[in-house]
């Protein structure tokens, strides 16, 4: 058949002209078999014959007549009818189908542009073409449910002008509106005669975000879990021994701080703080009030720049970050709560976000608060010596520890070679709370600690002659609070084209939950891990694929 049309018309000799036109042909050949049934053998005209106006054989007829009598296959026709009754979105589209409505509207375009020829004016897409296929002449849908459709698509390309909404492959804003995936042998919104191969191109053989082997992930988790299960059983047992010793140790610890409570009634209220004074004049440690008339002291504490999150909630810029020292009023309500501190007398030794104008430098009675504090409770004496000779018992090692961590938040620094940012851009501190997340085993992990794991695990890569291997994402670079996806992707990109590691962890969160993500540049690959079986966000679908 291919060979007859090449003799009597002049159409390239390649393979996709010849597959659409075969399509085309098949599609024709469907349609004039339909006309026939439907006029020939159940409609008006069932006692007449196309065989003249046709060219059709009476026995080419006959046995046409009787399959289409056939039972079977009026059981194929009203299953289809039944179908098609269930099409809530009809289109308008005459027999020129899309192909002619694409036509029309590169007509119209090329008019409204002032531009000669339509050939020149590029193609609508196809979310346009399908809008275009079921809007009547008066400007309504066909169907309310076309009318939500559009709406989407409406919303998806304004995404997409923004950058937060990508298109990937069959995946596109046409696919998306509808919320289903393309029908197997057809394109929607194009016509019959692009087959997905055409339009879409060849599925890529690579694993991506969205269709990693289940399988690979599975084998990854369970070869993880076998690493850190052993250890973990090793050390359970004496670790529920000694945690009663820490828990008695806090519990000390809170009655000494109630012992220097100051009241805040009467002549003991402190002076109302002067709006002149700005957050610019604090020095590090500082006076921490809250809202009443006049404010209320509440507390001593110091100020720590730089970070723009605490515990993964964005810092306002009229606010900053805190840590609570010495306690004055335990009662008092501290300004922005949360699920594990509410009250002043909760959050000591955790940082805290706090108004600026509620922050204001030592006065002389809260230099004498802080003295008499000192003489009450005394931090223990922390000597490196005990450290060292408990190298080989991480739990006496992290009871010696915790006290430093009592006393003030421990700032580490890292290498650039780490995660390839400055760690004066990044402040790093872990706190006493920090350290009971991740001894509780059932809080989620503040940032600090993740990044903390990130530079032990480069630690153990550099220790193992795997540095070249194995690199780290920093955790907060790469959140969508704070940064911009364009920053977000300058960064990974600068730091991998850099770095050029073989394989990068990736710690994300999202919603208050962590996942991880294993890049392997070279092979396109990316393995998602998250331990509630979330998807990836649309977020990092859009940095990975920039």
């Amino acid at each position: 058949m291919w060979q007859d049309i090449q003799q009597n018309f002049d159409i390239p000799n390649t393979e996709v002209m010849r597959r659409k036109m075969l399509s085309a042909l098949a599609t024709r050949w469907r349609d004039f078999k339909t006309f026939l049934t439907r006029e020939y053998v159940f409609g008006e005209r069932q006692n007449e014959t196309p065989c003249l106006k046709y060219q059709i054989t009476d026995e080419e007829w006959m046995q046409f007549r009787a399959t289409r009598l056939d039972p079977s296959w009026q059981a194929k026709r009203i299953a289809a009818q039944e179908r098609q009754a269930k099409n809530d979105a009809p289109h308008l589209l005459s027999r020129g189908g899309y192909e002619r409505k694409k036509k029309e509207m590169k007509k119209a375009r090329a008019e409204a542009a002032g531009v000669e020829s339509a050939d020149r004016v590029e193609s609508p897409p196809r979310h346009e073409m399908w809008i275009a296929a079921r809007t009547k002449s008066d400007g309504q849908m066909t169907s309310e449910s076309a009318r939500v459709v559009a709406d989407k698509i409406e919303g998806l390309v304004e995404q997409s002008t923004q950058g937060s909404f990508v298109s990937d492959g069959r995946n596109d804003i046409l696919t998306t509106a509808i919320g289903r995936p393309e029908h197997g042998g057809r394109v929607r919104g194009v016509g019959g005669s692009w087959s997905h191969r055409d339009f879409f191109g060849a599925r890529s053989s690579r694993s991506t975000v969205d269709s990693c082997s289940q399988e690979v992930m599975q084998r990854m988790e369970q070869r993880l879990e076998m690493q850190f299960e052993e250890k973990l059983k090793n050390i359970q047992k004496e670790f529920e021994q000694k945690f009663e010793l820490l828990a008695r140790s806090q519990q000390q610890t809170a009655v000494a701080h109630d012992g220097v409570r100051v009241s805040t009634k009467g002549s003991c209220a402190a002076p109302d703080p002067s709006p002149d004074q700005t957050h610019t004049d604090v020095p590090n440690q500082c006076e921490l009030y809250v809202e009443d008339d006049p404010p209320r002291l509440v507390a001593i504490g110091r100020v720590f720049e730089g970070g723009s999150t605490i515990h993964g909630v964005p810092l306002q810029p009229d606010w900053t970050r805190v840590v609570v020292d010495q306690v004055q009023d335990a009662a008092a309500p501290v300004p922005l709560p949360n699920t594990e501190v509410q009250l002043v007398g909760q959050a000591t030794g955790t940082f805290l976000a706090w108004p600026k104008r509620l922050v204001m430098p030592l006065s002389a009675r809260a230099k004498d608060f802080i003295n008499r504090g000192k003489e009450v409770m005394r931090e223990p004496h922390v000597d490196d010596a005990n450290i060292a000779e408990a190298e080989g018992d991480p739990i006496s090692k992290l009871l010696i520890i915790l006290p430093r961590l009592k006393k003030k938040p421990i700032q580490l620094q890292w290498d650039i070679r780490v995660f390839g940012v400055d760690s004066s851009d990044v402040p790093l501190y872990i706190s006493l709370p920090d350290a009971l997340e991740i001894v509780g085993g059932n809080s989620m992990l503040n940032i600090s600690i993740i990044q903390l794991w990130a530079m032990y695990m480069d630690k153990l890569s550099v220790e193992q002659a795997q540095a070249e291997v194995y690199g780290f994402i920093e955790p907060q670079s790469i959140q969508k609070s704070g940064n911009t996806q364009v920053q977000i992707q300058q960064y990974m990109q600068t730091w991998m084209s850099d770095s050029r590691r073989h394989i990068y962890m990736a710690p994300y969160i999202d919603g208050s939950h962590w996942q991880l993500m294993v890049i392997i540049p070279k092979e396109y690959t990316v393995v998602w891990f998250c331990s509630l079986h979330r998807k990836p966000s649309q977020e990092i679908k859009s940095q990975l694929h920039g």
